[in-house]
């Protein structure tokens, strides 16, 4: 029987135990339909596991004053990537403005 939009004798702790238990399982579902969107987005040319090893290693190097420099190697996923996104950052010296801008497109 419900009482107040919930179940008679059911406590509030068990309906946070089940949250608890089901919130890791939407997490793992939002990241697999994100890889698999960005999959599709680079024309299924690339497996999963090579798209995260490559964004892993697209590191930065900070220059003070100067900007961001690229400390990994361009490939052609790295340049599908930026083809892709629209934004490019294996240059020799990426500016904060630049950075900033980057950081912005992705939040809209």
């Amino acid at each position: 029987m419900w009482y107040n939009g919930r179940m008679e004798g059911l406590r509030d702790e068990s309906i946070c135990i089940k949250i608890e238990k089901i919130r890791p399982s939407i997490t793992c579902f939002t990241a697999l339909i994100l890889y698999r969107i960005l999959e599709k987005k680079l024309g299924e040319s690339y497996t999963i596991e090579s798209i995260i090893r490559t964004l892993k290693e697209m590191n930065m190097l900070i220059a003070p004053g100067e900007g961001y420099i690229p400390e990994y190697t361009r490939t052609d996923l790295t340049d599908k990537l930026h083809d892709t996104f629209g934004f490019r950052t294996d240059y020799e010296i990426v500016s904060q403005r630049e950075i900033n801008k980057i950081l912005t497109a992705t939040r809209k």
